[in-house]
C-alpha cells in the first residue's frame, strides 16, 4: 500500500548478499523488482542497472527520498558492494539510507503459514546462514552454522513450541533451501522433514521493511556496515599471524 508520507514516494531497495543482486523500485506509478543471477560479478552490474531501472519509470537518481539496502548476512565482497553503492548515492543525494536484514526479508517475502519458517542463504565452506520465524516473531537470530546445528536447532523449536514432543511443520525460503535439504540427505540427518518453499523475490519485502524504518526516521549511522556475522578470511589471516 502506498505510503501517506509524502517524503518518501520513491524508494530504491538494493540487496547483493547472494548471487542473485536484487533491485526494487516504488515510485508513484507502482512497484518495479528486478532480479539478475549473474554469479557474484555485482560490481560490473549494479550501477548499470539502477541506472536502467530509474530512466524506465522516467526517473533520475535526484528523484529518490530513500534508499533501502541488504545488510547480509551473505557474500562478504557482494554486501560490500551494495553498502557502498547506496552509501554514495546518500552522500551525493542528500537522501536517508537504511539497512534491513536480509534474511529478515527472505522471511517477510515468504508466505506465512503455520510453522516455523527457517530463511537460508549458502554461507560456503559447508555452513548456511539462517534464521527463523513463528508467525512474525523471530525465534531463531541470525546464524552460522552447519547443517546438523541447523538440525538440531530447529528440532529443539519445533518440538519444544508444542510441549507434547510432536513437531510442527518446517519451510525453508530463500535461495539455497534446496541445497540445505541436499545436505541432510547427504549427510544421514534423520528426521528432517521440510519443506522448500523455492526461491522468491526478496527486494520488494525488504523496501516496505525499509519504508517503515524511514517513516519512523530511523535512519543508518554513517558508520554502520554489513552485518557479517562469520570472520572474514583476511580477518582470520591476522589474527593468526598475531597469535603466539
Amino acid at each position: 500500500m502506498p505510503s501517506e508520507d509524502k517524503r518518501f514516494r520513491n524508494i530504491l531497495a538494493i540487496d547483493s548478499s547472494s548471487e542473485y543482486l536484487q533491485l526494487a523500485l516504488a515510485a508513484e506509478d507502482g512497484l518495479e523488482i528486478r532480479v539478475m543471477n549473474r554469479g557474484l560479478k555485482h560490481a560490473e552490474i549494479l550501477v548499470p542497472s539502477i541506472q536502467s531501472i530509474l530512466n524506465d519509470r522516467g526517473l533520475t537518481p535526484r528523484d529518490l527520498d530513500g534508499l533501502v539496502c541488504g545488510s547480509g548476512p551473505g557474500s562478504f565482497t557482494g554486501l560490500r558492494i551494495g553498502m557502498a553503492a547506496a552509501k554514495a548515492m546518500s552522500a551525493a543525494l542528500s537522501i536517508p539510507m537504511v539497512s534491513v536484514g536480509s534474511l529478515k526479508a527472505i522471511a517477510a517475502a515468504s508466505p506465512l503459514l503455520d510453522g516455523l519458517r527457517v530463511a537460508v542463504i549458502d554461507a560456503r565452506k559447508q555452513r548456511f546462514y539462517v534464521a527463523a520465524w513463528r508467525d512474525s516473531v523471530q525465534v531463531l537470530q541470525d546464524s552460522d552454522l552447519s547443517p546438523g546445528e541447523i538440525a538440531s536447532a530447529i528440532h529443539a523449536l519445533s518440538t519444544s513450541s508444542s510441549g507434547r514432543g510432536t513437531r510442527e511443520a518446517i519451510f525453508l525460503c530463500g535461495p539455497h533451501g534446496d541445497l540445505l535439504l541436499e545436505k541432510w540427505k547427504t549427510g544421514d540427518i534423520e528426521g528432517m522433514d521440510a519443506e522448500n518453499l523455492g526461491f522468491a523475490p526478496w527486494a520488494g519485502a525488504m523496501l516496505e521493511l525499509g519504508r517503515d524504518q524511514l517513516e519512523r526516521g530511523e535512519f543508518d549511522a554513517e558508520d554502520k556496515g554489513p552485518e557479517y556475522i562469520r570472520v572474514s578470511e583476511a580477518e582470520l589471516g591476522i589474527t593468526r599471524k598475531q597469535a603466539p
